[in-house]
């Protein structure tokens, strides 16, 4: 009976190497798939930026269309737009605008702010993921010996008192 010893500790040998190779390849998994989320949050901020960017500009047209439209009325009405209240009015019209597009670029750039963010979040996590892949493999590794060691030694031990008696 001496083969039965030895197969179950190349059977348990060969578990170990599985499943360490298993919990690698975890985590390699884990972070290839959480470099891959980074790099979509990352091309989404910068596609946030690029709107946001798009956004401001056809405001600012917007706003320079009104008071183009607003100087025109005035001055059609026989209006001085050059001072006075018509002129606060077209200058208003270009503060609020201006504040605007401003404000669409902020929330663009908070929205990008967020997805980079994320992105650097996940990119931590899969480096996390695949240290504890390598941790696991060597918990298993280690565990598995362990396992065989003392199966070898328990099953010596056994034959030892087998032939003895």
């Amino acid at each position: 009976m001496p083969a039965l010893p030895i197969i179950a500790a190349v059977a348990a040998v060969a578990g170990t190497g599985v499943s360490a190779y298993s919990a690698v390849a975890a985590g390699d998994n884990a972070r290839a798939t959480a470099n891959y989320n980074a790099q979509v949050e990352q091309n989404a901020a910068q596609d946030a930026e690029q709107r946001g960017a798009i956004a401001a500009a056809e405001h600012d047209q917007q706003t320079r269309q009104l008071i183009a439209r607003q100087n025109a009325t005035m001055s059609a009405s026989g209006v001085d737009t050059s001072s006075g209240s018509p002129l606060d009015i077209l200058t208003g019209t270009a503060g609020m605008g201006k504040l605007d597009s401003l404000r669409i670029l902020n929330n663009a750039q908070r929205t990008a702010d967020g997805l980079q963010a994320q992105s650097g979040l996940d990119l931590f996590k899969g480096g996390a993921a695949q240290t504890a892949g390598y941790f696991g493999a060597g918990g298993s590794i280690l565990g598995g010996l362990g396992g065989s060691i003392t199966g070898y030694y328990g099953t010596r031990n056994a034959m030892a008192q087998d032939s003895s008696d």
